[in-house]
């Protein structure tokens, strides 16, 4: 007889370590336990459970010492135990396997496959938290039908003639399973022909759903980058706590012949502007989710909605797995959170940006912008008026003035805009 799947003694990738300060613990949420991670003086990332066994205050509410985690307290008493002398503090495994992450690739240099080929990351590390559960994030991303519809604009295409899969079947080959690739993992697998949007080519793509958490999608020898091995989309999903779950989304290419845009793409685009790209994505998949989760409330998945067509499959087969195998998800019976307004949805500040290194430098940065360039607007526009008067029109610098002032509004509109 099969053991029953235990949510709780799986591994989860949690977060992305360049995306960290080592110098300050970090809390977060797993199945609905509050735990902290912090870097130790040999530069090892810990994870604990955020309570400190002395006086019981969170650890995440301290500031890294090396051994131990500082407490702010009212009188600035410091938790002086060692943590491994901390009493009862819990050491949990909140990692990823090393067949789920590939710990070869880093984000600041090129990294090799174990073979040794180049590989290039096309989208950095990127981390969002969001108000629906997980079981409705796998069967998002085991839809590959959704792509060039929900995405529309964006990424994908939903008037080209291939905007639909035109072909899906599961994989039969041993050496292309989930337990082949994944050793000791459980999960299904599809090949899957589908438009890999706008602007791209029809592609016979590999994907992979790995239980209870990752999603990858892999397209071999891809057309629209000759020289290429392959190309990956890694997406972990984090069961958080009930309504809510964490994405980490990586997308890299190998080859040792990669085009140069790609290349270049890799070493040139800043982060947060590739982060920029990843949440326009994902809103497209937050509104629909979200609403599919607290229309449905109350019934089960299957008399939600219908789903007759072939590419259905790979959901259907990701649902039966939750349902059956994993006991109906991490947060069985867990009620989907209250109807969100649109802005709730989507609140990029406190589900990526707040927390993102890159984007909320860029944030501050942009806002700087913003003020100066309206400043300096405001300055060039005055003194051509100004000028405009004391010269009586004979001569050029007022226009060149006020040429600025629009120069300087439109990048503090830009700026407004992005901000």
């Amino acid at each position: 007889m099969q053991e029953t799947f235990s949510w709780t003694k799986q591994w989860y990738a949690v977060h992305f370590v360049d995306e960290l300060d080592s110098k300050r613990p970090h809390a977060l949420k797993l199945l609905g336990k509050d735990l902290v991670l912090w870097c130790d003086s040999t530069g090892t990332w810990q994870c604990f459970e955020d309570w400190c066994a002395h006086r019981q205050a969170p650890l995440s509410g301290g500031g890294n010492a090396g051994k131990c985690v500082r407490m702010r307290q009212p009188a600035q008493l410091r938790c002086l135990l060692p943590s491994h002398e901390a009493g009862p503090l819990a050491m949990l495994e909140a990692a990823a396997k090393k067949a789920n992450l590939t710990p070869w690739l880093s984000e600041h240099d090129d990294g090799r496959t174990p073979d040794g080929v180049p590989v290039i990351m096309l989208q950095p590390g990127f981390v969002r938290d969001f108000p629906f559960s997980q079981e409705h994030q796998l069967e998002n991303l085991s839809d590959p039908a959704h792509f060039n519809f929900v995405h529309h604009g964006m990424a994908g295409d939903m008037y080209h003639e291939a905007a639909g899969v035109a072909n899906i079947e599961p994989v039969t080959s041993d050496e292309e399973s989930v337990a082949a690739l994944f050793p000791g993992a459980e999960g299904v697998a599809f090949w899957v022909d589908m438009l890999m949007g706008a602007g791209r080519s029809v592609e016979h793509n590999l994907h992979h759903m790995v239980f209870p958490n990752t999603f990858t999608l892999q397209t071999f020898n891809p057309k629209d980058f000759p020289g290429a091995d392959w190309e990956l989309l890694e997406i972990h999903t984090v069961p958080t706590e009930p309504g809510h779950v964490r994405l980490l989304v990586r997308f890299m290419m190998a080859g040792h012949s990669i085009p140069l845009m790609p290349r270049l793409a890799s070493k040139l685009l800043p982060k947060w502007a590739a982060h920029l790209g990843a949440m326009d994505i994902t809103d497209g998949d937050t509104d629909r989710i979200t609403r599919s989760e607290t229309q449905g409330s109350g019934r089960e998945w299957n008399k939600q909605y219908f789903m007759p067509t072939a590419s259905d499959q790979f959901a259907a087969a990701t649902r039966k797995w939750l349902d059956t195998r994993g006991g109906g998800g991490p947060f069985p019976g867990a009620a989907p959170l209250p109807a969100l307004s649109h802005e709730q949805m989507t609140d990029r500040h406190t589900q990526h940006t707040r927390d993102c290194p890159s984007c909320s430098a860029g944030l501050h940065n942009f806002r700087a912008l913003r003020v100066a360039a309206g400043g300096a607007s405001i300055a060039c526009s005055g003194a051509a008026l100004s000028n405009l008067s004391i010269t009586a029109g004979h001569s050029l610098a007022p226009v060149a003035l006020a040429a600025a002032a629009v120069a300087f509004a439109a990048v503090a509109m830009a700026a407004h805009e992005v901000v």
